[in-house]
């Protein structure tokens, strides 16, 4: 698993995601989770390079965009492979985890909520 940042402005953390987000890799996933959550920016999460993503991983998801969204602040999905894309939709988290094509539409989703 690596995090990649690709952004990082005034009102944007765009992250690049890759590898298995499997149970091996939740703790180190929810400690770089927190890390950036903590600067209390919109974030835009790239998952086009995760293969595989486990239950406790979209949990910590949930409860990252659920903090961010206290300070009125999203967190958006982009590019998640075909996998990750249904096991996203079948838990329905992307009703609470939006789903994006690009950055560009992240950000305008965000802009709407």
């Amino acid at each position: 698993m690596e995090f990649t940042i690709v952004e990082s402005g005034d009102d944007l953390i765009h992250v690049v995601v890759s590898g298995r987000l499997d149970l091996s890799h939740a703790a180190d996933f929810e400690k770089e989770l927190k890390r950036i959550s903590a600067r209390g920016l919109p974030m835009v999460l790239d998952l086009s390079g995760v293969d595989a993503i486990a239950s406790l991983v979209i949990g910590m998801l949930v409860v990252c965009a659920q903090g961010l969204s206290r300070r009125e602040r999203r967190v958006v999905l982009i590019h998640p492979s075909p996998l990750v894309e249904k096991v996203l939709r079948t838990t329905k988290v992307d009703q609470v985890l939006p789903i994006a094509a690009d950055v560009a539409q992240a950000r305008v989703l965000m802009a709407t909520a």
